[in-house]
C-alpha cells in the first residue's frame, strides 16, 4: 500500500481479479459496509492512543478562500482531536502554536520540524 498508493493492480493476487476488487469496493461502499466497519471499529476501543493528522496542499481558485462568513483556508483547529498520549502530524503542523496546545491538551506533539524552523 505504501509503495503503490493503493492500486487495484498492486493487490495480492490471492484476493482475486482486480476488476472483482474493484466492483466489491463500489458495491460494498454504496451499502454503506464501509462506514458501519469504521463506525464499529470507532466505538471498540475507546480513546486511541496515539492520533495521526495530515495536511494537505491543494490548489483553489483565489475566491475559494473563505468566502462571506465561511472558514478560512488553512485554519488548522485541532479543538475536535479526541484525548490522546500521542499526536502524531507532519510539518504542516509544525508551529509553536500548535505544539502548546497539544501539551496543554495532555499529549506529546511528535511533528517534524520544517526546514526553515528555528
Amino acid at each position: 500500500m505504501l509503495k503503490s498508493g493503493g492500486r487495484w493492480i498492486d493487490a495480492p493476487p490471492e484476493y482475486g481479479p482486480k476488476k472483482t476488487l474493484y466492483n466489491r469496493y463500489v458495491r460494498w461502499a454504496a451499502k454503506g459496509v464501509w462506514m458501519d466497519l469504521f463506525h464499529v471499529l470507532a466505538q471498540a476501543g475507546g480513546p486511541p492512543v496515539e492520533v495521526l493528522i495530515d495536511s494537505s496542499a491543494v490548489k483553489a481558485h483565489r475566491s475559494a478562500s473563505g468566502g462571506k462568513g465561511g472558514e478560512k483556508s488553512g485554519d488548522r483547529s485541532l479543538a475536535r482531536l479526541p484525548p490522546c498520549e500521542i499526536l502524531h502530524g507532519d510539518k504542516g503542523y509544525d508551529s509553536n502554536a500548535i505544539r502548546r496546545q497539544v501539551e496543554k491538551d495532555g499529549a506529546m506533539p511528535n511533528i517534524p520540524p520544517k526546514v526553515n524552523r528555528k
